[in-house]
């Protein structure tokens, strides 16, 4: 219970974790109570101790954000990177007090893939009698960075009686609890979540006092995750028994669904079909399929998601066109907003270049897809003048030809090495001087090649 002039401060729940590289973290404060806040901040301290910083309201950077807010002052943390990780607790005051929230722990993790966790897998429905200790358990497999895996009733978090653990790749929460009369039908909600998805995946269970054939079964999705933009996607939901019949209801980032949807029962299973063209807006959304008769107190969920494979745009290639022989020349290729991140390399005419091209990618949390770029320093000589330096990104869409760029060299002057190119090419005395008497400054430009 309140106390006339408390201030209730909650932060998000602990862990967090982020990965170097994100370009945005967002750690959620909520505060309540009467008077309300005329003042917060937030402190971070490293995990391993150590003097607090203040992050204050007014001396915002490019780097943090506090949110102008006396109900959610949240705190925006951009370019994330391992300096970033730490306990950070929102503090408040309403002119009388001052109060702190519980602390959140901010992990940040290597660079790497972001990778969506597992699907949620949760018991059947369990029967109990009363004064009982009922366990259930909710799992799931893989994710970078690791989800945090929770249990809710009513749309409320349970904390007392979870415990979490890590096995391998697996992550599991159990909910062990004492059953009473109010638990018949009692629907449990099981949310999986690492901040890849739109929005958490779910996977529901329930208890009953009898055995009892009037519920709907737990509804089960057949389907894909991976989609190419413009594709057609088709998702089936089933749900077997239930007395009435159940209805099946589909939504879309907890937004309900009403086109493209076919439904029909067979031999007590009842079948929906959703059907629509993948697009942007679907892209890394959750999809959710509610099995509801009336029997239970909540209708039963499974969700799932969809991936949409979209190409990123035309590669952008930058550096020098004209340069004198024996001379070094640095070209930069990027390739941005592609789902999942392309492969890109680089060449001179038919010479590639592996070992002297490094690349490096990142994840925009925002758009939600990848930017890949890399980068030549080389020495080409004169007998490359006239040749065109390329960069080719290929993308896994229909194994289509690779989009390229060109820029077209002008080299000036002759090598001093009289005997061999750069690539221990032999080269005789009418080929230098052929090179040597070409003084005349090739046109450039850039040029897209089309395969």
């Amino acid at each position: 219970m309140s106390v006339p002039g408390d201030l209730n401060i909650t932060a998000s729940l602990t862990p967090y974790s982020a990965i170097v590289g994100d370009s945005k973290v967002t750690l959620s404060c909520t505060i309540n109570g009467e008077p309300p806040a005329i003042g917060w901040d937030w402190t971070k301290t490293q995990v391993d101790g150590g003097s607090s910083e203040i992050i204050a309201q007014g001396t915002n950077n490019v780097k943090r954000q506090i949110i102008t807010s006396a109900t959610n002052p949240n705190l925006n943390i951009f370019g994330i990177t391992e300096k970033d990780g730490g306990i950070y607790n929102c503090r408040a005051n309403n002119g009388k007090r001052h109060f702190i929230s519980n602390p959140v722990n901010l992990k940040v993790l290597e660079a790497s893939f972001r990778t969506a966790p597992g699907e949620p897998e949760t018991s059947s429905y369990v029967e109990f009698q009363i004064g009982m200790t009922v366990i259930l358990s909710c799992s799931s497999t893989g994710a970078n960075p690791p989800p945090s895996v929770i249990w809710l009733k009513d749309d409320i978090v349970i904390t007392s009686g979870t415990n979490t653990s890590t096995s391998g790749n697996i992550t599991i929460t159990t909910l062990t609890f004492t059953t009473t009369a109010n638990d018949d039908h009692e629907v449990y909600e099981c949310q999986v979540d690492n901040g890849f998805l739109k929005r958490p995946l779910v996977k529901t269970t329930y208890l009953t006092l009898k055995p009892s054939i009037n519920a709907p079964g737990q509804p089960e999705i057949t389907g894909s995750h991976q989609y190419h933009l413009g594709n057609t996607v088709r998702m089936i939901c089933r749900s077997t028994g239930g007395n009435p019949l159940p209805t099946l209801n589909w939504l879309r980032n907890d937004n309900v669904i009403t086109n493209g949807i076919s439904s029909s029962s067979n031999n007590g299973i009842t079948t929906s079909t959703l059907t629509f063209t993948a697009g942007l807006e679907d892209h890394l959304s959750v999809f959710e399929c509610q099995a509801d008769n009336g029997v239970l107190k909540k209708p039963l969920a499974t969700t799932t998601y969809v991936a949409v494979y979209f190409t990123p745009t035309v590669p952008i290639l930058t550096g020098p066109t004209n340069l004198i022989s024996g001379s070094s020349g640095k070209w930069t290729c990027s390739s941005l907003h592609g789902y999942p991140a392309p492969t890109i390399s680089i060449r001179i005419q038919d010479r590639h270049y592996t070992n002297e091209f490094v690349v490096v990618q990142s994840y925009d949390v925002i758009d939600r897809s990848y930017i890949v770029s890399g980068t030549l320093d080389v020495v080409p000589l004169s007998d490359k003048s006239g040749q065109n330096i390329c960069c080719d990104v290929s993308h896994l869409l229909n194994n289509k030809e690779p989009q390229s760029v060109c820029l077209q060299l002008t080299i000036e002057g002759r090598s001093q090495n009289r005997n061999c190119d750069r690539y221990g090419e032999e080269l005789d005395n009418n080929r230098q001087g052929m090179h040597g008497d070409d003084n005349s400054e090739a046109p450039y430009g850039t040029m897209f090649v089309s395969h």
